[in-house]
């Protein structure tokens, strides 16, 4: 047996589970097949295990049973393998154990991957109990305390959480009953050694409570104690215990006494008479520990330090940088849709030990009323927050929908889930004990409609006040509506938290199923028992036209019928219904995209598209918007590429349609394209920064997607094609095409055989770009032009306007549309560029440039629904914008008007009325809806506006509809003195909003934002000292120690703000501390920009066939390491401890390095300070010290 191979084949397992985030269920089933593989199942038969003791009866007894013929039996006996003997054994779990301990030795800093290798061993020890292993792993389990005691006491509490539902009797009396005196005790309470925190003495004794508790001894046996030695290590152990918990220890040392035989060492034993809980305790109970300085903070042991005046002060600086953390914590994961994350309450529940090990995890009840409460709270904060907005800049919507949805839709599967039915009453206990203050805010929230939150009051919404005499409905209302729904809750807890006197609450009125509800076509209802069928085939039988209303599309408004009208009423379904459906077009994109299925995939982002009922941010509320923009990028990229022929034999399916036919369903990858563009543009998804994740760095040079997502708003100068690469080949198509269109005003059939839709998509809008050129070059030449010569400008005008008017038309052909998308994009510009010639003397200049535009959203000339749907789509996401430019242009035209009596153009006003409808019809986020409010007849609000963010300008509180304000009621250097004030007195919020200060630091930079931030937040701290436990502001003896207090504040907040995944956390912190970082970083600068996604080292021709054969490995073999594929998420910024696996970062190829360093490489802080720190470029003199703190507290950071 090669120890060395089955030790790292064995590690390999381990970890390459751990990345594929593997369950300890499925990591379970790898571990079995990997010991029946290495040691056969001749192991098993020698161990009394489990598996080997629930009805498996020894083979050769049974055959003799029946008689067999002695030679039948001698074959059988000779394929049996033979027995292993005891040191073999031994020596087997001796490794198994010592790899599980290396291995969380390795990870002792990564919390979120240890707590998933102590999972996966306490699912080896206990699922399948067996004796060997436990007792290896428990006398080992203390080594890795020195490295981080928090995997100790989760390995004790998963532990204690087993043994504890532990109902197999033939367990307890075959195994445990043995096992406790024999190795479980002597192991656990003979080896802890130095440690001794706290919270580990009492995940201890609640480990060994439920040991004890569990062995059940015939009357009159009592275990026996190996010798003097472990009694007295138990006795001592119960007085070091009664320190901390004086119950605990009673409880454990009555145990003892119960189970074990303890009269013959008493008398032996030096502290016989003594009591174990006569020491005095003074300290509080372990629920709620006296904190020690805050988690890295650098203390004086000068007398007089802040951090050691009194241990009040303590215990107010933990609480307070808690709850700031908690706060910061959740809306990071409520911004990026994270809260689907199937660790996310147990993170939660993990923060304050993280912040500070000496804080225990908190015991669940306390945890789940903790975290319920918290989210309310939170809320309320965020709604206060808003009042500090300037009213110039209320347009943040989205952020305060996802918080809303948070709490009604997502925390009610959390009580769903970890308390059921049985302790449901907890929530609702957490909701009544919210503070007054808390349901202040809310009500007034209610009583707004939700929509003045920004107005100029100056109260502030937690100041003291009378509780009205009647109930109103708010928030708490609609959370526990979610709970009657899920049947969690009876309808009448709602008048125990609302009842008022008399004033109660019709409980009739408040559903209390989770049934879904649809309109059919006949205009009746049918209960839907089984969602995920109904909406499988519920896209079988839809139709595009369903979504197109004459010349608008479908809204909220509209009657509808069957899906549609699900969606339409999305928000009045229950959480757990909502969850099924999520689930369940998740699991539809994904089959559609892994069948080839582009007619569904399509449809599935037009519905999404049309975000009826608000229906998408609540699915991004229950699901990762991940989950849907992984399977279209391979969709995209990938697949659309490799079964592109399969669209055109679907496409000539019907007898009657020509081969050019089929190339109109290239409009359905259209659909996909300009969902994702959707998601990009409307709720912020990183889909670029999820493409380089998930795509192999070989194939970053050729990804449309990469560049396309890159450069949709940018016009380009010079024509680079996708798909058509030779630059000959390139300058043939664009002849071939501009001749046919504009030339000939025709396609031949030709031309469409051999289009290439990624290649259309980029082709398509440099040629309107040339029109717009050509347009100007006619402008310039009018302006040039003498008098006598006017004739014959105004001829080539009419000339032009007939080319290019039939022309343009041909953009709105399916199969041409997906050219549509990036004119649209780039169209904004293009007006303002052209602003100053549209509004001159001249209307036939304006004309021909409506007569540019109108093609682009007349509906008349649009073929099918699916083309016409389309354009629905991409106007609701460039509409608002579009909208906004030309009615600037309308009334910039109606000044230039009303001084030379003209009339205004009517094709304008037409433009604007359709994009007023499509918009009107959309619900859309983070826009001011005054802007689809505004009269074109009346006089601009936004005359000569600059959209673009401004450091100083008019104090006029105009509305800004796009583009944060800035003006000289509301300086930036107040803004940043406010958020200042909030770090240096400790709140437990910031003083604006999570979006709102993330569009701050946006247009300020990282940079200046933190050197700002820091130089005063440390003055004020030096000078005015900070808030103690009185609320009072008090100075150390050292200024120090006040600055430790404040930064964390400072240093939390730039890594909530930069991360919102663990992996990239992880990821980040290894390529900061690695000795490779620098030298990695210069080559990196060294290269052309435009190797960010060109790969110099062509690629050998089969590379594309060898990563489909790797792509089919099993997942067995991809776990023992033996897929040497490498991945950006694997081998991204590896440090020295991992040279041997992965890739040599130093000798990477340039677009591959990009693509891995593209997680510093943005605006982030901790690109920057690693910069600052690289450079030496200190932008203060305690730099240095900095940034060691900021890795120390990124390093417990919870994400």
């Amino acid at each position: 047996m090669d120890t060395a191979s089955i030790f790292d084949q064995f590690r390999n397992l381990i970890i390459n589970s751990v990345e594929n985030q593997c369950s300890p269920n499925q990591y379970f089933i790898f571990y079995n097949e990997f010991f029946n593989e290495k040691f056969g199942i001749a192991l098993k038969k020698t161990e009394p295990t489990l598996s080997a003791s629930t009805g498996d009866t020894n083979l050769i007894t049974d055959i003799k049973n029946e008689s067999f013929p002695e030679d039948a039996i001698d074959s059988i006996k000779a394929a049996t393998p033979p027995p292993i003997d005891d040191e073999q054994k031994k020596k087997i779990y001796e490794i198994l154990s010592s790899c599980f301990i290396q291995t969380l030795r390795e990870l002792s800093t990564r919390s979120e991957h240890f707590v998933t290798v102590t999972n996966y061993l306490v699912q080896v020890c206990f699922t399948d109990y067996n004796s060997s292993f436990v007792n290896n792993i428990t006398e080992k389990i203390y080594d890795l305390g020195k490295e981080n005691e928090a995997i100790v006491i989760y390995f004790f509490t998963k532990a204690t959480n087993y043994f504890k539902s532990l109902s197999d009797q033939l367990i307890i009396d075959d195994f445990l009953v043995n096992d406790v005196p024999a190795f479980l005790l002597p192991n656990l309470v003979g080896n802890y050694g130095e440690m001794k925190s706290r919270q580990l003495f009492v995940s201890l004794a609640k480990l060994l409570i439920s040991m004890l508790s569990k062995c059940e001894l015939k009357e009159g046996n009592k275990f026996q104690f190996k010798d003097q030695s472990l009694y007295e290590k138990v006795m001592n152990f119960c007085e070091s215990l009664s320190e901390t918990s004086l119950m605990l220890s009673k409880n454990l040392y009555n145990l003892i006494e119960s189970k074990f035989e303890i009269a013959e060492w008493k008398k032996t034993h030096m502290h016989a008479d003594k009591s174990p809980f006569a020491i005095p305790v003074e300290t509080p109970s372990i629920t709620s520990p006296l904190p020690s300085a805050l988690p890295g903070t650098l203390t004086s042991s000068k007398q007089g330090s802040i951090l050691q005046q009194s241990s009040s002060n303590k215990h107010f600086y933990d609480v307070k940088l808690i709850r700031y953390y908690k706060n910061m914590w959740l809306n990071n994961k409520i911004q990026h849709c994270t809260t689907d994350e199937i660790d996310f309450f147990p993170k939660y529940q993990g923060i304050e030990m993280a912040l500070n090990s000496n804080n225990p995890i908190l015991p669940f009840e306390s945890a789940i009323v903790d975290f319920i409460d918290t989210s309310f709270t939170c809320f309320a904060q965020f709604l206060n927050n808003k009042k500090y907005h300037q009213a110039l800049n209320s347009n943040f919507t989205l952020l305060e929908k996802k918080w809303y949805l948070f709490i009604v839709k997502r925390v009610p599967l959390l009580v769903e889930k970890y308390c059921g039915v049985n302790r449901s009453y907890l929530a609702v206990k957490a909701v009544q004990d919210l503070d007054d203050k808390i349901i202040k805010v809310f009500r007034n929230y209610y009583a707004t409609g939700r929509s003045n939150s920004a107005d100029n009051d100056s109260t502030d919404l937690f100041d003291n006040f009378d509780s009205p005499s009647q109930p109103e409905l708010d928030i708490r209302h609609d959370f526990l509506k979610s709970l009657c729904m899920m049947k969690l809750q009876n309808p009448s807890v709602l008048n125990k938290v609302f009842s008022n006197g008399d004033e109660m609450i019709d409980t009739n009125t408040i559903t209390d199923h989770d049934l879904v509800l649809v309109k059919n076509k006949q205009n009746n209802f049918e209960t839907i028992h089984n969602l995920k069928e109904y909406l499988e085939n519920s896209f079988d039988s839809f139709d595009f036209e369903s979504l197109c209303f004459h010349d608008t599309c479908i809204s909220d408004k509209s009657e509808s019928f069957d899906i549609i009208y699900m969606f339409q009423n999305f928000e009045s379904i229950s959480p757990n219904s909502q969850l099924i459906i999520a689930e369940t077009l998740v699991n539809i994109m994904e089959t559609a995209v892994e069948k080839f299925d582009y007619k569904l995939v399509a449809k599935v982002c037009a519905l999404l598209s049309f975000n009826l009922g608000n229906s998408l941010p609540g699915i991004f509320a229950l699901v990762n918007p991940n989950r849907l923009v992984i399977p279209l990028i391979k969709f995209l990229d990938d697949a659309w590429d490799e079964h592109k022929e399969q669209v055109f034999s679907t496409g000539t399916e019907n007898e009657n349609d020509s081969d050019v036919e089929s190339f109109n369903d290239y409009i359905y990858f259209g659909f996909a394209l300009v969902f994702l563009i959707y998601l990009q543009e409307q709720y912020k998804v990183d889909v670029i920064q999820t493409l380089v994740k998930i795509t192999d760095v070989k194939k970053l040079e050729t990804s449309f997607l990469l560049q396309y997502m890159q450069t949709y708003k940018i016009s380009s100068k010079e024509l680079k094609l996708p798909s058509t690469k030779e630059p000959y080949k390139v300058a043939k198509l664009l002849q071939d095409w501009t001749n046919s269109l504009f030339v000939e005003n025709s396609i031949s059939d030709e031309l469409i055989k051999n289009a290439d839709i990624k290649d259309l998509a980029v082709l398509v809008p440099f040629m309107f770009d040339q029109v717009i050129s050509i347009f100007q070059s006619l402008v310039t030449t009018s302006i040039q032009q003498q008098p006598q010569n006017k004739n014959e400008f105004n001829a080539a005008l009419a000339n032009f306007n007939t080319i290019v008017v039939n022309s343009v038309e041909y953009f709105s052909q399916p199969f041409m549309m997906i050219g549509l998308v990036k004119i649209v994009f780039t169209l904004e510009s293009t007006i303002k560029t052209l602003q100053s010639i549209c509004i001159s003397q001249d209307e036939s200049l304006l004309d021909t440039f409506l007569n540019i535009l109108t093609p682009l959203f007349n509906e008349s000339g649009i073929l099918s629904s699916e083309s016409k749907v389309l354009q629905f789509i991409l106007y609701r996401v460039t509409g608002p914008r579009l909208l906004l430019t030309m009615k600037n242009l309308k009334n910039l035209k109606a000044k230039e008007i009303t001084e030379n009596s003209a009339t205004v153009n009517a094709k304008l006003d037409y433009l604007i009325s359709r994009l007023g409808r499509i918009c009107e019809a959309a619900n859309m986020y983070d826009l001011n809806p005054s802007i689809l409010e505004i009269d074109p007849n009346e006089p601009s609000p936004f005359e000569n506006q600059d959209l673009s963010p401004k450091s100083s300008g008019s104090s006029t509180h105009t509305p800004v509809y796009f583009d944060f304000e800035i003006t000289s009621d509301a300086p930036m250097n107040k803004i940043m003195n406010k958020q200042c004030n909030s770090f240096w007195n400790l709140h437990s919020s910031t003083f604006y909003n999570y979006d709102y200060l993330q569009k701050i630091i946006q247009i300020v930079g990282p940079d200046k934002f933190f050197s700002d931030i820091y130089r005063s937040l440390v003055f004020k701290v030096e000078t005015n000292g900070i808030p103690t436990a009185g609320n009072t502001l008090k100075k150390g003896e050292k200024p120090g120690d006040d600055v430790d207090v404040a930064m964390p504040y400072l240093i939390y907040f730039s890594i909530l703000l930069d991360f919102n995944d663990n992996n990239e956390r992880l990821q980040i912190l290894q390529f900061l501390e690695s000795p490779l970082s620098s030298s990695f970083v210069e080559s990196l600068e060294s290269e052309s920009t435009d190797a960010a996604t060109t790969n110099k080292t062509k690629t050998e021709p089969d590379t594309a066939k060898a990563s489909e054969e790797t792509a089919n490995d099993n997942d067995f073999d991809m776990l023992f390491g033996e897929d040497s594929t490498d991945n950006i998420d694997d081998v991204l910024m590896s440090d020295s401890s991992t040279k041997n696996e992965g890739t040599n970062l130093t000798n990477c190829g340039a677009a591959e390095k990009i693509a891995k360093f593209s997680f510093l490489k943005k605006n982030t802080f901790a690109y920057l300070f690693y910069q600052y720190y690289r450079n030496k470029a200190y932008p203060f003199e305690s730099f240095a010290k900095f940034y060691q703190k900021y890795l120390d507290l990124l390093k417990r950071s919870i994400i």
